[in-house]
């Protein structure tokens, strides 16, 4: 019986502490879901806040906008402000107009009056001298063109020079051009060539045995050897020579050459001037020949 009692103490014990140990969880599990709603109702409030501010955003720009367009419709048109900038431009320039005659009127009358009194008084204080303002614009004006004919005679004469050397080279072009005289004087006509000459006979050739002398005392006796004639190698000969250029032929241009009948040539401004070389005075020659320079003397 005991026993019994004891297994069924056990078992309450047991079924105490498991039912503690789900009462702690069921504890937890609910301060968790009470965090949670908390947290839940914190973030709505903040999203209604957040709603409401954008509510009244629109509402205050709704605001903006209506008083905008009744300010603009008492605003005037934009045909009224041209019309406004006519009459404006109109008015200005009646008063330019006005203005400008009114001053123009003022200045004629003020320069007629200060002629009237200039030529009231010109003659009586101070005579004119318009003689003698003609002759220094005479004398003025006479250095200048004097001037002004120099450089054109110095442009005449560079144009003239110009002129002549032109028709300087034009007449060496012409030389030089096909026909002329220069390029006549080294053509000449190609002609075959000649064939070679003959080869003479070869001299019959002398032995080759050769007759030793025996040397004597203290003096030698030289014989003059006989020279035995050789003829002309084969391949050795110079070539045959060109004949010589027609002088009739090279110098028949120069009679046939005319001056361009359509061109002027100016004949040079002054002569020609020969400039030649001094002449190198000669040294005395000494007994011996001619003197060595003094730079090659020892010092």
């Amino acid at each position: 019986m005991r026993q019994q009692l004891s297994e069924i103490t056990d078992l309450l014990l047991a079924h105490r502490d498991e039912f503690a140990r789900k009462r702690e969880t069921v504890e937890e599990r609910w301060n968790e879901k009470l965090e949670w709603r908390q947290e839940k109702d914190r973030q709505w409030e903040e999203l209604f806040r957040m709603v409401q501010g954008l509510i009244d955003d629109r509402a205050e720009e709704r605001e903006r906008c209506e008083e905008e367009r009744r300010a603009a419709a008492e605003k005037p048109s934009t045909q009224d402000v041209i019309d406004i900038l006519q009459r404006e431009n109109e008015t200005l320039r009646e008063l330019f107009e006005t203005l400008t005659n009114s001053w123009r009127e003022e200045t004629e009358r003020q320069h007629k009056e200060l002629l009237d009194t200039v030529q009231s008084t010109a003659n009586v204080q101070v005579p004119f001298n318009v003689q003698g303002y003609l002759d220094e614009f005479s004398k003025s004006l006479a250095t200048e063109v004097r001037m002004l004919l120099g450089e054109v005679g110095k442009l005449r004469e560079e144009r003239r020079n110009i002129q002549f050397e032109i028709g300087t080279l034009l007449c060496l072009r012409s030389k030089y051009e096909t026909g002329g005289c220069l390029t006549q004087i080294g053509s000449h006509v190609d002609l075959p060539p000649e064939e070679p000459p003959a080869l003479a006979p070869e001299a019959p050739r002398a032995g080759a045995w050769r007759s030793v002398h025996q040397r004597g005392g203290f003096r030698r006796t030289r014989k003059k050897s006989e020279t035995r004639p050789v003829g002309p190698i084969i391949g050795t000969m110079p070539p045959p020579a060109a004949p010589p250029p027609d002088r009739a032929q090279a110098t028949g241009s120069w009679a046939t050459w005319q001056v361009q009948p359509g061109l002027e040539y100016t004949p040079p401004p002054s002569e020609p001037t020969i400039h030649l070389a001094p002449e190198v005075p000669q040294q005395p020659r000494g007994l011996f020949g001619p003197r060595s320079p003094r730079s090659s003397e020892r010092g």
